[in-house]
């Protein structure tokens, strides 16, 4: 199991997010994916990249039964690809960036 912290960054049409390894110690972080859900309200598509840029999800949402979405109804898709992901993703911590 890999312990991440997942940082998000909610927009008006996205969710970006990024997630880091913690060490054993939690004294360092290491990028482990960075991506977004684009297209909230509109034609949402989801996109993972790994931490050297190599692009591992670029998939439309609005087939899924989600139409054009919201935050709401879009965030589990991200929720759901760490639960599935391969490499045993858990996470510990979970922030907010909040700019007004």
């Amino acid at each position: 199991m890999t312990d991440v912290i997942l940082v998000l960054n909610a927009g008006s049409s996205s969710v970006k997010f990024s997630m880091f390894t913690v060490d054993l110690l939690g004294q360092a972080l290491r990028l482990r994916y960075r991506g977004a859900i684009e297209g909230i309200g509109s034609d949402p598509r989801f996109l993972v990249a790994d931490a050297d840029g190599r692009r591992v999800v670029d998939q439309p949402l609005a087939g899924r039964g989600i139409g054009a979405g919201d935050h709401a109804a879009l965030l589990p898709v991200l929720l759901e690809w760490i639960a599935g992901h391969t490499d045993q993703l858990r996470v510990v911590a979970v922030g907010h960036r909040v700019v007004h």
